[in-house]
C-alpha cells in the first residue's frame, strides 16, 4: 500500500541517488505495478513518537486495511501488540515464510 506522505518519501530518496530520469522511471513504474495499492489518508493516528516519520507506514497500514506491517525497524516494536488499533506487524523474514 502506498500513499501520498509514503510516495513522497520515495521520491525524495530517489532523486537523492539517482539522476531525475531514473527517479521518474522507477517511480512511474512502482505506481504501476499490480500490486500496489493507493490508499488515501483519511485518518493519521500518531502513534509512534520515537520517529514521527514512521507514522505515514502505520496509517497506510491502518487507512488500507492491510493484513501484515513488513518491517525491521526497532521503532515499530511499540505498536506491534496495540489492542487498539491492532497492527500486525512482522518482520521481512516472517513475511517471507508466510509467503
Amino acid at each position: 500500500m502506498i500513499t501520498t506522505p509514503i510516495f513522497l518519501e520515495y521520491e525524495e530518496i530517489l532523486s537523492q541517488k539517482a539522476n531525475p530520469f531514473i527517479a521518474d522511471i522507477l517511480l512511474g513504474a512502482f505506481l504501476e505495478a499490480p500490486n500496489v495499492i493507493a490508499v488515501a489518508d483519511y485518518y493519521y493516528w500518531e502513534l509512534i513518537h520515537s520517529d514521527l516519520d514512521d507514522n505515514k507506514f502505520t496509517d497506510a497500514f491502518l487507512n488500507g486495511q492491510a493484513d501484515y506491517l513488513v518491517t525491521n525497524d526497532a521503532h515499530f516494536n511499540v505498536v506491534r501488540n496495540n489492542a487498539f488499533p491492532p497492527i500486525n506487524v512482522i518482520s521481512a523474514d516472517e513475511f517471507l515464510n508466510i509467503l
